[in-house]
């Protein structure tokens, strides 16, 4: 009787990888001047803090306290959102860190260096701009996720069917079809709970951080109703064994898009604070192997999977 491929498997987990920011923010028109003076707020992966602030002629810069570098936006009165949002891609593509290009109403605006950031935002006072501001890509840099507590367990892999009967059997199944398949889930519990590590995790679940503005205003993390509506940004998470073969990384789990849900977090006087986290796993249709490999994969990751 053979053991030797009887194992424990002690896994490394990393979460993310080299990964530039993406934002999409749509404009609208001004009226009248009405967007003079208004302004939204926005950060670089290095914690930078800027702002863009619109002026329709005569309009004052509202210069918010805390130290945040401004950037102005010269439109004209009753401009329309494509003439805005043309506009403020030209300012922002010119701030070091950032690349933006404008289509029609909305601005695609890109960072140049890996990691995330702040997303940009209004400021929560009269002076916003209405804009929209969503994150299409969550910026990251690949870190190891620490001390992981217990086991981490993958599940939800049967396929959702749809069985075939036959008049002549009754209900007895002749056979099933495939019909999709449901979320697969990636579980475990992190032990770092230092704030650094806080913030990827409830950046990872769409519940990003923020500079309040003002002379006291420092980075803050919370949870809150910011995304309603919204597609939660998906991570990349690799799940690498600890005693692999040095010679290949055939044994390596990638998963592609996953979406983190964070549902309570355990603290103690007397045990180590930790918090659980349960990853649901999407596919992956740009990996495109005739519908194989899209939730993940266990082996080399090829630089293209095609």
């Amino acid at each position: 009787m053979a053991i030797e491929n009887i194992k424990i498997r002690p896994m490394y987990v990393y979460l993310g990888e080299n990964t530039y920011q993406v934002q999409k923010i749509s404009c609208k028109a001004d009226v009248a001047g009405s967007l003079g003076g208004k302004y939204f707020l926005f950060h670089d992966a290095a914690g930078a803090k800027h702002f863009c602030w619109f002026n329709t002629g005569a309009s004052v810069n509202p210069a918010p306290a805390g130290g945040w570098t401004a950037h102005e936006i010269t439109i004209a009165s009753n401009d329309s959102a494509t003439t805005v949002a043309a506009a403020l891609a030209a300012i922002l593509t010119a701030v070091s860190g950032f690349d933006a290009v404008a289509s029609g109403a909305q601005v695609t605006l890109t960072h140049t260096a890996y990691g995330y950031a702040q997303p940009a935002r209004d400021p929560n006072s009269a002076a916003k701009t209405g804009f929209d501001f969503v994150v299409s890509t969550l910026g990251a840099v690949e870190v190891n996720a620490g001390c992981i507590k217990g086991d981490i367990e993958m599940s939800g892999f049967k396929p959702q069917v749809q069985e075939v009967t036959c008049h002549a059997t009754g209900t007895t199944p002749k056979a099933e079809l495939i019909t999709g398949y449901a979320s697969p889930e990636l579980t475990m519990t992190f032990q770092e709970t230092d704030k650094d590590s806080m913030k990827r995790a409830f950046a990872m679940a769409g519940q990003y951080s923020f500079t309040p503005v003002g002379a006291d205003g420092e980075e803050s993390i919370g949870y809150g109703l910011n995304n309603l509506g919204e597609q939660v940004a998906t991570s990349y998470v690799k799940l690498v064994p600890v005693n692999p073969d040095l010679s290949t990384a055939s044994e390596t789990w990638h998963v592609w898009k996953a979406k983190a849900d964070l549902d309570k977090f355990s603290f103690s006087g007397e045990k180590i604070a930790e918090f659980p986290i349960t990853f649901k796993l999407y596919p992956d249709e740009t990996k495109a192997i005739n519908g194989l490999g899209q939730f993940f994969m266990i082996g080399n990751k090829p630089t293209t999977l095609v």
